[in-house]
């Protein structure tokens, strides 16, 4: 009976209760926004479809995710079911996390590690997301953890699973780029200890990687996509970036409000952390330093002149930055001050949670009741228009009737006068997920909309019936 109430058991029910119950929570509550229901569109496609999908307006990610979820999809089609595949690998995250520390360091750090992971509203939001970042948390964690130990142990074992999870992410998620070079320019760094011929052999197996056709596709078309965006030079958008990182991997979200708090601690943690790693030269620091601070780096270089980095680009970065967090914490002088680190920290990430978890139950006007209402009233042959127009394929997953959904164009355009002619006849719906910037040619039609349509009880829908337009 003692036994089952020790100290290490409760520790791991409570990580346990914590990580399935916030991550289980209003699963399928909030509506698919625009992303999510782009992946759903590109999983119900076939495979061979999916496979070339780089045709696909507005994702140019791998086809890995995309091909796993369309046969999950045969165990359901709702918000909660699809979203169960990325809630699976985030959970399946957490014994690769502890594994990977204590392999790294020690038990207590992989303790303090899976408890901030279990507390992380950044992983947590992305668990409940129908997109493929928990599978690129999972496959990044896993090529790092393999990759420590084919180094120190030299077995071709690991070297096998590292060059595997390797490739599993290059399909999954067009950022793992930066890992895996990363991981190249380490193995170079080490290579006169370990043998050159482990650095060359890892790098043709990857080499070969951009002669695979859908990978190759993939690459191409990432570079025609940010090639225009090399005269957006910016001096201020890496400084912005890396503190919005900061903030968002330790406080939950990019916000400066709550990084005023968590960046100082970070700092004093990671330089702690430096420190020891100065006087002691350490090999397992330098691991870790290098597989988050150079992909850190060349993100920071690569917003000069690609300011939109979403830090969901970077979020395969989050075990990494919470192990050495966990590191700078153990490395504290007095039990007082770790626990006041780990208190902060969980904290900083609570707040953040409860905000996330307020807005998912408070919002009422989500595409999902939207659209309920609307086929409450939706008669055949009507018209439903849509603003922004990528925004038409969350209304398709909604409406269960068959219906016209048409982008609304601008207000001078030729499409809008054609638009206009259709509904002449027939009364149109219109939906704006925001209103148009005033400087945009579509705000002169949201003007013309407010003044003529009859209102709702949405905020952002109006009807039109034929007699006034």
């Amino acid at each position: 009976m003692h036994r089952i109430f020790s100290k290490n058991n409760l520790f791991w029910c409570l990580i346990a209760l914590i990580a399935v119950g916030s991550r289980f929570f209003l699963l399928g509550e909030r509506s698919f926004w625009y992303d999510e229901a782009l992946s759903f569109e590109i999983a119900k496609a076939p495979v061979w479809q999916i496979m070339g999908k780089t045709s696909w307006s507005g994702d140019e990610n791998p086809p890995l995710y995309f091909l796993l979820l369309h046969f999950w999809l045969y165990f359901g089609k709702s918000e909660c079911v699809i979203r169960l595949l990325s809630l699976l690998f985030g959970l399946l995250s957490f014994p690769l996390l502890y594994a990977t520390a204590k392999t790294i360091f020690n038990r207590e750090v992989a303790r303090i590690s899976l408890l901030l992971f279990a507390f992380s509203w950044l992983h947590i939001r992305y668990s409940q997301e129908a997109r493929p970042y928990s599978l690129f948390v999972f496959f990044s964690l896993a090529s790092v953890y393999f990759l420590f130990l084919a180094l120190r142990e030299n077995r071709f074992r690991d070297w096998g699973f590292y060059i595997l999870f390797a490739v599993l992410n290059l399909f999954t998620h067009i950022f793992s780029l930066l890992l895996i070079f990363s991981q190249l320019i380490f193995l170079l760094l080490i290579s006169k200890k370990k043998g050159k011929n482990i650095f060359f052999l890892v790098v043709g197996g990857f080499l070969l990687s951009f002669f695979i056709p859908p990978l190759q596709e993939q690459y191409l078309h990432l570079l025609e996509r940010h090639t225009f965006l090399l005269a957006d030079f910016s001096w201020v958008s890496p400084i912005r970036f890396l503190s919005s990182m900061l903030a968002g991997f330790s406080s939950g979200h990019p916000s400066l409000p709550l990084g005023f708090f968590s960046i100082p601690l970070v700092c004093i943690l990671l330089g702690k952390m430096l420190v020891a790693f100065r006087r002691e030269r350490s090999f397992q620091l330098l691991f870790l330093l290098t597989q988050f601070g150079l992909p850190l780096l060349g993100a920071a270089l690569a917003s000069f002149f690609v300011p939109d980095l979403f830090i969901r680009y970077m979020v395969f970065l989050l075990p990494i930055f919470l192990i050495l967090v966990s590191r700078g914490i153990s490395l504290l002088p007095s039990r007082s001050l770790k626990m006041g680190a780990i208190i902060i920290l969980l904290l900083l990430n609570s707040i953040q949670l409860f905000h996330y978890y307020r807005d998912i139950k408070g919002n009422p006007h989500t595409w999902k009741k939207l659209c309920a209402w609307i086929e409450t009233k939706l008669k055949p042959g009507e018209i439903v228009a849509v603003f922004p127009e990528h925004h038409r394929l969350s209304l398709q997953y909604y409406l269960k009737k068959e219906v016209s959904i048409k982008p609304i164009p601008s207000c001078d355009s030729v499409e809008f006068a054609a638009l206009m002619g259709e509904a002449s006849l027939k009364n149109i719906w219109f939906v704006y997920s925001f209103r148009p910037h005033p400087r945009d040619a579509e705000e002169k039609i949201y003007q013309w909309v407010q003044q003529r349509a009859e209102k709702t009880g949405f905020p952002e829908l109006f009807f039109l019936p034929p007699a006034k337009n």
